[in-house]
């Protein structure tokens, strides 16, 4: 979906970015999740990934709501 959104002279840049950004976030990710485990424990992280990934399943699933309409 990325390469077809973009021009061809402008693939190579966006999926440099998209990899950065996934990189980035991957590791962030990481280091979040050793301090929460670190500070708390296993259970406090699936607390704080759940209720962080809340809004997006509403999110989305009121869009996809939308779309059968």
């Amino acid at each position: 979906m990325l390469t077809e959104s973009v021009s061809v002279a402008d693939r190579p840049a966006a999926q440099g970015l998209s990899d950065l950004c996934m990189n980035v976030g991957g590791a962030l990710g990481g280091v979040t999740a050793g301090v929460v485990v670190t500070a708390w424990s296993y259970a406090a992280l699936g607390l704080v990934v759940g209720f962080t990934a809340l809004p997006l399943l509403v999110t989305c699933l009121f869009a996809s709501l939308q779309r059968v309409r």
